[in-house]
This record gives C-alpha cells, structure tokens and sequence, in this order.
C-alpha cells in the first residue's frame, strides 16, 4: 500500500507540472499577444 500510495503521488506531481507549465504558456501567449 505504501508503494502504491508514492507511485499515486507522484503521477499527481507529474500532472500538476504538465498542467502548470501549459497554465504558464497560456498566459504567456495572452500577456505577449
């Protein structure tokens, strides 16, 4: 179970800076548009 739990958190911290950095090129685009 711990294993499992490490292996879901860091698929959650994988996601989250997918997410982040595409958030961040988003803003990006409007800010230089």
């Amino acid at each position: 179970m711990k294993i499992l739990k490490k292996l879901y958190l860091q698929l959650l911290l994988i996601g989250l800076l997918i997410n982040g950095r595409k958030y961040i090129l988003k803003h990006r685009n409007i800010i230089t548009s």
